[in-house]
């Protein structure tokens, strides 16, 4: 019943009846939600159903028809953020996000928790990096793994009868618990600021105390030993980052800021995708967003000091993710915008180096050609090969 409400439900928003159909349906489905019983097993029923209970809420549009449901929708989603799965809370947090930005409801007692919440993660991390890659704990042959002793999602075959030969093997998929994700982690930062941007002068002294946190979390590596183990198993290949052991501490954005040409003798091997992001599957399909958008502020920042070679390189990485349909608009927006911004820097070096800053313009005029795909950008073509056009002239 429920997938068939999911499937028709475009239609159920725009009926005359819609309005009463959420204020009978919103309640019984907080209340099936806060009833029943976090599921941490991907195959269970009640996992697929409270799942697609809360999509269905995601999805409901964020009008004047919801607004009434607000207050009590966000009591449950962030009650959840603590107990339920790491696939439910993902969306939990996607609810929170948007209900706050279409209706900026009052600042709660619950947005003082959630903050608590959160802080607290960041300071569990370094016993939650400890248990995943210092000590992995080993699970015992035939046995269900508590969500508290997974990573990541973790199949596991498990046979229904141990005792007879000719028992059934069934494969069972453990989410591990929302608070200790690390996909969840990667999530918080965003809300976070989002809740900084509406209530600033409430809870601007409690925002302050995440600065020396989030340092020292940039500040956690796994011990070289560890480090050496995980990267002789090539079934698990870390990001190339971590590979060669790139240094992240508390003044780098005061180097970046005063001093960016220490990072210019580095530049070339940050244009190497096999340094900056790695080989691993999960490396290229998670991080690449996070890796060219991190790379894209330093370019901007360093562009003025960067030699005609490295704004070469620059070019060829970011055009080509111009055409990479994998990556997110947004990225394809900013690859944009940064090769803009990098026209004057490639004339003057041109000029400067005699080199062949001609041949480099050329080739960012190619990839402007086919740019009115890339979403945000088609208003200001003309503009944009025009300043093309007077560099190439």
């Amino acid at each position: 019943m429920m997938q068939e409400v999911s499937e028709n439900f475009e239609n159920v928003t725009s009926s005359p009846q819609y309005s009463t159909f959420l204020e009978h349906i919103i309640p019984r489905f907080l209340t099936f939600l806060q009833d029943g019983e976090v599921q941490f097993l991907q195959e269970k029923p009640t996992q697929q159903l409270r799942k697609l209970v809360l999509e269905i809420i995601h999805r409901i549009p964020t009008n004047e028809h919801l607004r009434p449901h607000t207050k009590n929708i966000l009591s449950v989603m962030f009650r959840f953020l603590e107990i339920e799965s790491e696939e439910n809370v993902l969306i939990c947090l996607r609810i929170i996000i948007e209900l706050h930005k279409q209706f900026r409801p009052p600042i709660s007692q619950e947005i003082h928790h959630f903050l608590d919440f959160v802080k607290q993660i960041y300071k569990d991390l370094p016993k939650v990096v400890a248990r995943y890659f210092e000590n992995p704990q080993v699970i015992a042959e035939n046995t269900v793994p508590s969500p508290e002793m997974v990573g990541m999602i973790t199949s596991v075959l498990v046979k229904t009868a141990p005792e007879r030969e000719d028992s059934e093997t069934r494969t069972h998929t453990i989410i591990p618990r929302g608070s200790l994700s690390l996909k969840v982690l990667a999530e918080l930062p965003i809300i976070v600021v989002l809740m900084y941007q509406l209530y600033k002068l409430n809870i601007h002294n409690v925002v302050s105390e995440f600065v020396p946190l989030i340092m020292n979390t940039i500040m956690l590596q796994v011990s070289p030993q560890r480090a050496k183990a995980e990267k002789s198993a090539p079934e698990r290949q870390h990001p190339g980052s971590h590979e060669q052991n790139c240094p992240a501490g508390t003044e780098l954005r005061t180097l970046t800021q005063q001093t960016p040409e220490l990072f210019i003798p580095c530049m070339d091997k940050l244009f190497d995708e096999s340094i900056l992001i790695g080989s691993g599957y999960t490396a290229r399909e998670t991080l690449r967003p996070l890796a060219y958008s991190t790379l894209a502020d330093l370019v901007h920042h360093v562009r003025q000091n960067l030699p005609l070679t490295d704004l070469s390189l620059a070019v060829q990485l970011f055009a080509k993710n111009i055409d990479d349909e994998s990556l997110p608009s947004n990225i394809q927006t900013m690859s944009c915008k940064l090769l803009l911004n990098l026209v004057d820097c490639i004339r003057s070096k041109s000029e400067q180096e005699n080199g062949n800053g001609r041949d480099i313009l050329m080739r960012m005029l190619e990839v402007r050609a086919a740019a009115p795909a890339v979403p945000a950008l088609s208003s200001r073509k003309r503009v944009s090969l025009r300043s093309l056009n007077r560099c190439l002239c």
